[in-house]
């Protein structure tokens, strides 16, 4: 587990947000407890009309994916917290010159959605849990800031490289690009921690939150 190198202080995370974020994992915990069941079963009770069809659960897992990052990755209120170093330094300049910052950047999920999905439908009824699936998507549904352009040529668009499989490092797709990705702690509108990540080291991932359950006592409600 990754511990920060800045104080919990500048690390908060708004009730409302962790209870947003619960609530993202029990709605795919929902959907793949339906998906897990035999096909005889969930054909019967889509027959009855009191289970969607299997495609309708995965795209409901795709979309709660995407809310989670948006949730997840946006919690200190300003943009998200991974950034290529190249998307970081134009958006400084951009603000500091007060220039446009709509439409410059992708919100790029460094495990794509596909993977993930695939991924989510492996586990096995011992690991459907909110605590397993908090710790998947807390490692691997990350988002980063990319120029469009980076994005754009990104060597593995929809997949992830061979490697990945070994070291199950979530950067892996940017290893061979030319960036590297930086996270940074925001407090209020200032950047008050930079890190440069080691993309090619699968220790060094995204940033850990304990469970719910776990952390209570530093939530804090702004």
């Amino acid at each position: 587990m990754n511990k920060r190198k800045y104080p919990i202080e500048t690390f908060p995370l708004s009730v409302k947000n962790y209870t947003n974020l619960k609530n993202r994992i029990i709605n795919v915990l929902t959907s793949l407890n339906c998906l897990s069941l035999e096909e005889e079963e969930r054909l019967i009770f889509q027959q009855r009309g009191i289970m969607y069809p299997d495609s309708w659960l995965k795209e409901g897992i795709s979309g709660q994916i995407w809310r989670w990052t948006q949730i997840y990755g946006k919690r200190q209120k300003k943009g998200i917290e991974y950034w290529s170093d190249n998307a970081l330094a134009d958006y400084e300049k951009r603000i500091e010159g007060g220039g446009n910052t709509n439409n410059i950047y992708n919100e790029d999920h460094a495990v794509p959605r596909n993977i993930l999905i695939s991924e989510l439908l492996s586990f096995s009824k011992e690991n459907l849990t909110e605590e397993k699936l908090w710790d998947f998507f807390v490692n691997y549904n990350v988002g980063v800031h990319l120029l469009s352009e980076e994005h754009k040529n990104l060597l593995h668009k929809n997949d992830m490289p061979p490697s990945f499989k070994k070291t199950r490092n979530v950067w892996s797709r940017y290893e061979q690009e030319n960036f590297n990705i930086v996270r940074i702690t925001w407090q209020g509108k200032q950047i008050i921690h930079k890190e440069q990540m080691d993309k090619h080291d699968p220790s060094c991932g995204p940033s850990i939150i304990p469970y719910y359950y776990e952390c209570k006592d530093i939530i804090k409600d702004l």
